[in-house]
C-alpha cells in the first residue's frame, strides 16, 4: 500500500510569515496536533506543533510557580502572554528540515518511521510541493476500511 492511498488533503497549514498567535488560535480551531508551514507559492518550509507553541509560553508560566508564585498569578500570566503572541513570530520556532514522505513511499515504512519518531504526522511531499498529509489516523482509518471489506466479502462467500 502506497502513502497516497491513505493520505488526507485536509492539511492543517500557515503562511510563514504569521506570528504565533495565529498559529495557536489554528491549532485549537482545528484540533491539528501540527500546522505545515507553507510558502506563498504552497512550498512546505517547515512544521509547527501545538507542543512548540506551548514551550513558548510555559518557560515563564514555571518561573513563577518554581518562585512560590499562585496558579493564579500564572493564569493571568498566559492571558496577558496571548494578548502578546500577536507580535511574536512562528517561524522562529518551527522545524525547517521536518521527515517527509513521498506519495509512493509504502505505508508500512512510514507507519513505523511515525512510531519510531512519536510524531503523530508527516507531509507528503514532491517536487518541494506539499500534496497531502500521513498521520497515525489515516493509516489506520485505511487498514481498518480495508479489514472490514475483506470480513464482509469473507462473510458474504460464506452464505
Amino acid at each position: 500500500m502506497k502513502v497516497r492511498e491513505v493520505m488526507t488533503n485536509r492539511i492543517p497549514r500557515i503562511r510563514m510569515d504569521s506570528n504565533l498567535q495565529q498559529a495557536a488560535e489554528i491549532v485549537a480551531l482545528s484540533g491539528a496536533s501540527d500546522l505545515m508551514v507553507v510558502n506563498e507559492q504552497g512550498e512546505l518550509m517547515g512544521v509547527i506543533s501545538a507542543g512548540d507553541i506551548l514551550r513558548a509560553c510555559l518557560p515563564k508560566i514555571d518561573d513563577i510557580l518554581a518562585e512560590g508564585g499562585s496558579l493564579e498569578q500564572a493564569l493571568a500570566l498566559v492571558l496577558k502572554m496571548g494578548r502578546g503572541l500577536s507580535r511574536q513570530p512562528m517561524a522562529p520556532l518551527m522545524i525547517t528540515e521536518p521527515i517527509i514522505v513521498d506519495p509512493d513511499d509504502h505505508v508500512a515504512k512510514v507507519a513505523v518511521t511515525l512510531v519510531q519518531t512519536n510524531i503523530h504526522s508527516l507531509p507528503v511531499v514532491r517536487d518541494g510541493r506539499l500534496l497531502g498529509l500521513v498521520t497515525r489516523a489515516t493509516i489506520l482509518e485505511t487498514v481498518v476500511g480495508r479489514l472490514h471489506s475483506v470480513s464482509l466479502d469473507v462473510g458474504n462467500s460464506l452464505v
